[in-house]
């Protein structure tokens, strides 16, 4: 998975760059610049629910509906909720797969744990998600939350 610097560079690389391309960029830095620091320490860059509505073309109600569900990776921090950008797949969709292990998480963890063991490990889930190997993350997330602690992949 490309760090959000390489997402930037290629997108910068692009040519001819065109409005959508520039709006894609500026996302992506306003993600960088506006999480708090010490949380993208811990899950990575993050975007607000106003960037992640632009990002998804869905309305507020329907991204407030989704992280309740914990069919998305959310973080509350005061009144504004925080969503890891690792999640956003590039076709706009969000993906079951992270939506079923994020809810067995939950079950016993808090949303800054379950969001911590996304990032966690050599190998972070949050990568592996995307590989296809789902059964094997629903183990290590059935493991970590038996345990209602984060636990960190080898």
């Amino acid at each position: 998975m490309p760090s959000s610097k390489d997402k930037i560079a290629a997108l910068l690389s692009k040519s001819p760059r065109e409005d959508e391309l520039a709006q894609e960029v500026l996302r992506l830095v306003r993600s960088l610049v506006n999480t708090p620091l010490r949380l993208t320490e811990l899950v990575g860059p993050c975007c607000t629910t106003p960037e992640l509505v632009a990002w998804l073309g869905i309305s507020r109600q329907g991204i407030h509906k989704a992280a309740t569900e914990n069919r998305l990776v959310a973080v509350q921090l005061g009144r504004t909720w925080y969503y890891p950008t690792w999640q956003m797949r590039p076709d706009r969709a969000l993906d079951k797969n992270i939506g079923k292990i994020h809810a067995l998480l939950r079950q016993k963890m808090g949303p800054v744990e379950a969001a911590c063991w996304w990032a966690s490990g050599e190998t972070p889930p949050k990568q592996a998600i995307f590989s296809g190997d789902t059964h094997k993350l629903m183990a290590q997330a059935r493991k970590a939350s038996s345990h209602g602690e984060p636990e960190v992949m080898p």
